[in-house]
This record gives C-alpha cells, sequence and structure tokens, in this order.
C-alpha cells in the first residue's frame, strides 16, 4: 500500500530511545505515513515489546539477523516502502506533532525536491534508564535559505530535519554505505546538486536533535566521534577524485577548500588559545610573586610603623578628597 510518508527509523539495542521516537512519529497529526523501523542486529525481542506496545497497523518491522550498518537499514526501509515523500527519523530524535503536516504541505505547494524545518539541539542525558534534558537551543539559528555551497561545510539537512519527494531517488540514488556516518552528509550533498531543497522556517522548532555529551557505548552521538571527521575527510576525498577524473572544477573542490579553511581556522585559534594560556599562567605567577612580597614587607614593618603610615593617610584623606571635587 502506498502511503504518503515513509518513515525510515533505524535502531539497536535502545529501547529507551525507541519507545520515544515511535511516539513521536505515532504522535504526528499527519496519519498518512508508513514507519519502517530497521533493527539493524540488536535484540529482536527488545524492539518488538517496543513496537506492541505502540499497536499501530502502520509499522513495519524488519530485523537484520546481524548489524549490516545505519546506512544500509535505511537503504532497506526505502526498498520495502512505497511512498510519496520519505523521512529518515533516527531513533534518538523527535518531531514536533505538526512537522510531517508542515513539512508535506510546504512540499506539495513548492517546486522544491526536499525541505529542511527549524530544528533545536536537545542536551541531554540518561540516568537510571530516564532521559533528563539539560538544556535546548536552536540548531543553525541564522538558517534562512539551504545553500549549496554551505552545505559544503556542514550538513544544513540532518536527517531528522529532512523531508525530500521519493521521486527524486531515480535521479540522486540511494545512500552511499561506504561512508558510514557520513551517509547522510554526502547524501544531502548529492541532493542539493540535483535540486532545489528549501527551508521551512518556524517560530518553534518542527524538529530536536537530541545530543549528550560525554556519553559512551550506545548512548554516544555518532557525528561528535573522531571516526565521523575521518568519514567526512572519505567523502571529501572521493567527491575531489571524481572532479579529477572528469577534468573539472566542482563540488569536491569547494568542500576541500571550506574544509580546509576552516581546519586551518581551527587550529591557529588552537594556538593562539595556547599562547593566550601561557601569558595568563605567566601573570598568574608574577602576580603570586607580588603576593608574597607585599606579605614579606608587612611583616617586616612593626606595629607602631603600620599605625603611624595609617594615620597619615587619614590626615591626607581630607585634602585628597577635597582635591578631586575641585577638579570634578
Amino acid at each position: 500500500m502506498s502511503r504518503g510518508v515513509a518513515v525510515v527509523l533505524r535502531t539497536k539495542d535502545r529501547p529507551v530511545f525507541l519507545e520515544r521516537a515511535v511516539a513521536s512519529v505515532l504522535g504526528q497529526t499527519h496519519d498518512d505515513l508508513e514507519l519502517v523501523v530497521v533493527n539493524d542486529g540488536g535484540d529482536p525481542s527488545a524492539v518488538d515489546r517496543v513496537l506492541a506496545r505502540a499497536a499501530d497497523a502502520r509499522i513495519t518491522v524488519l530485523h537484520n539477523p546481524s548489524s549490516e550498518g545505519m546506512v544500509a537499514a535505511t537503504n532497506r526501509a526505502l526498498a520495502a516502502s512505497v511512498s510519496t515523500f520519505v523521512a529518515v527519523h533516527d531513533d534518538d530524535d523527535t518531531w514536533a506533532p505538526e512537522f510531517l503536516a508542515r513539512t508535506v504541505a510546504y512540499l506539495e505547494s513548492s517546486i522544491a525536491m526536499g525541505v529542511v524545518a527549524t530544528t533545536d539541539r536537545v542536551v541531554e542525558r540518561v540516568v537510571d534508564g530516564r532521559i533528563e534534558v539539560l538544556s535546548r537551543e536552536r540548531l543553525f539559528p541564522d538558517l534562512r535559505f539551504v545553500s549549496l555551497y554551505r552545505l559544503c561545510f556542514e550538513n544544513l539537512a540532518t536527517p531528522i530535519a529532512f523531508v525530500y519527494r521519493r521521486e527524486a531517488l531515480a535521479t540522486v540514488g540511494g545512500y552511499d554505505e561506504r561512508f558510514g556516518g557520513a551517509a547522510d552528509w554526502e547524501f544531502a550533498l548529492r541532493f542539493a546538486a540535483a535540486f532545489e531543497v528549501d527551508h521551512l522556517r518556524t517560530e518553534q522548532a518542527l524538529a530536536c536533535y537530541h545530543h549528550r555529551p560525554g556519553a559512551t557505548g550506545i548512548e554516544t552521538n555518532s557525528v561528535y566521534t573522531d571516526e565521523h571527521r575521518r568519514l567526512e575527510s572519505r567523502v571529501a576525498n572521493e567527491l575531489l577524485r571524481a572532479d579529477l577524473a572528469a577534468g573539472r572544477l566542482g563540488l569536491g573542490l569547494i568542500v576541500n577548500a571550506v574544509r580546509f579553511g576552516y581546519e586551518a581556522d581551527e587550529r591557529m585559534f588552537a594556538r593562539e588559545k595556547e599562547a593566550l594560556d601561557e601569558r595568563i599562567e605567566y601573570l598568574a605567577s608574577c602576580v603570586a610573586k607580588v603576593d608574597r612580597r607585599v606579605e614579606a614587607l608587612q611583616d617586616a614593618v612593626t606595629p607602631s610603623a603600620r599605625l603611624k603610615a595609617d594615620l597619615a593617610f587619614v590626615r591626607q584623606l581630607p585634602r585628597t578628597v577635597a582635591r578631586r571635587l575641585r577638579r570634578g
């Protein structure tokens, strides 16, 4: 059966997050959807328990016997569904109830092939199986339009915020499984290089990207790891190789140029911070030496000498105040 929206939800051994994500999808005011849950090699019974509690006929679950990776899970879900629009919903992120209604309505009235919704970054932690929100702020607060050039530097089309027409896949292709956690960015680059992607700007965020700083194990956000940066470099290298092979200047040059510029600025900032820290440390040591010298001098002065100095200060105080008043 064809649905208006196929929602791809990839998960593995994170039932606490999965339950919240499923509720986020099934709570949409736009109900013409199919939720395709791909369990990528995790405990199937844990996933089945969560979905049984949801008890919704719009859910399809696919269990991979072993882990094939989040990108392969996305492609499998796309192949198993039929729809007009596609959205990818990671198991630890959430939507506002009107997310699909607003994004689908926008695409139906626009020539754009994809749309990115206003998104908040939510910082949270998991304590004793409960999710605690610590802070919330706008992700890309200055974003007004989805620029292909800016997309070459950072993924403005994060999966939780991006809805697109399925027909675009015939031109763009699926998600490249070679790039792991960076495949969403690489897909967005290919998509925006072929089609227009708009930004749906709203006062209240329609999507929430959840982040857990310092988390380990299954609670980790893959985008904040060194491995993710390595995969982004692989994407940049692959694009540049394609440019060279075709004898042209294209996305590969732009991606590598903007990333090199950012990394150069990052290195310069790190060096400046290191030099500043050294100066602060030197000044702090000087202040400590002066403090010790003052204490030594105070100990060397007799009580009577200190009293005379205090009396001299008090006698001079009226004249000092009078001079300042005249100057004022």
